[in-house]
């Protein structure tokens, strides 16, 4: 197993995640997520779990969040399956710790879950 922060492949995932939630567009979300991605976690309290189309209805149904700031702090990588740690702070004022699992499929990095608690 390795720990590092610099694979491509999984850091443009994780990017284009973010970047998804900064300008409130699913698509960029959709683009590195796997067609059967899944979501689990609490918000405020409330399981918020299922097929990723929940988080992406919320991210469609909002507004951007230009102020949201993101940090990848650990990226967890053995031949081709990698897990991943992200802090996310002020999205629509809430703070976020998201764990991702990635896979390769076919040369390419998918999220494949999150599992996210509400900081």
């Amino acid at each position: 197993m390795t720990t590092l922060l610099t694979n491509d492949g999984i850091q443009h995932c994780l990017r284009e995640y973010a970047r998804g939630a900064i300008l409130g567009d699913s698509a960029l979300m959709r683009a590195v997520m796997h067609p059967d991605a899944q979501i689990y976690g609490y918000l405020d309290g409330a399981l918020f779990a299922g097929p990723m189309a929940l988080l992406y209805d919320y991210v469609d149904e909002h507004e951007d969040a230009p102020q949201l700031n993101w940090e990848t702090t650990r990226v967890d990588e053995s031949n081709g399956v990698a897990t991943a740690r992200v802090a996310i702070s002020n999205w629509h004022g809430y703070d976020f710790v998201d764990y991702f699992t990635l896979l390769k499929f076919e040369g390419e990095w998918r999220i494949t879950n999150k599992v996210f608690s509400q900081a």
